[in-house]
This record gives structure tokens, sequence and C-alpha cells, in this order.
């Protein structure tokens, strides 16, 4: 998925430890902008962005250094709604086991690199 561009690693330095830890994760495009949304719930990779505020998105591009946002509820449900419109089957089902939006948290890339 990383090859035909659909997925991103997403860099993120560890909130303890301070090393870079590395996950694959499907960014979504709403309104023009680009979100990052946890099916899994509060996992790792939330709490180390929350602590460090930004990241890097290493793509097929390339790596884009980026500040995260984390986004309102109104603003999550239509992140989650776009994502659930286009994420595989089994990334869908994360959603019926935690149906509850609050329990994914949604964040706003802001690029920190200028263009």
């Amino acid at each position: 998925m990383i090859r035909a561009g659909l997925a991103s690693y997403l860099e993120v330095p560890g909130r303890r430890s301070g090393s870079v830890h590395r996950t694959a994760l499907i960014p979504q495009t709403v309104d023009d902008r680009w979100y990052l949304l946890s099916t899994y719930g509060y996992s790792q990779w939330v709490q180390n962005l929350r602590s460090s505020g930004g990241g890097t998105l290493i793509r097929r591009t390339g790596p884009q250094r980026f500040m995260a946002v984390e986004v309102e509820p109104d603003e999550r449900d239509r992140v989650i709604a776009r994502f659930r419109e286009r994420a595989p089957f089994v990334v869908r089902r994360e959603f019926d086991q935690l149906p509850d939006p609050s329990d994914h948290p949604a964040f706003r890339i802001v690029p920190a690199d200028p263009p």
C-alpha cells in the first residue's frame, strides 16, 4: 500500500524514550486537508504524536515534516466518515469494534516545511 501511494509511514519520537517510532498509516484528505486517524483507539502512536506535536510522514514522494493538530469532534466525525468510505474492509471492522467516534483520535496535518 505504501508503494501504491495509499499508505505512509509516520515517524514520531517516543514520549518516554525519545527514539523514533515508525507506524504505517493511511492519511485521508477531507476538504483539501490531510488527516491521520487512529482506527485502533488510543494507540502508542497517538500518545507519542500528542506528546511531540508533530513528526514526519514518509510518502512515496519523500519525507514531509509536519505539525499535528488534534481536531474537535465535528471535524473528527467528517474524517471518520471519509475514512469509512475509502478504507479496506479489514480496517472498517475496527469501527464496528470501537463504534464511539471519541475512540478514534484524528489529527490534521500542517506541513512544517515550506512547499
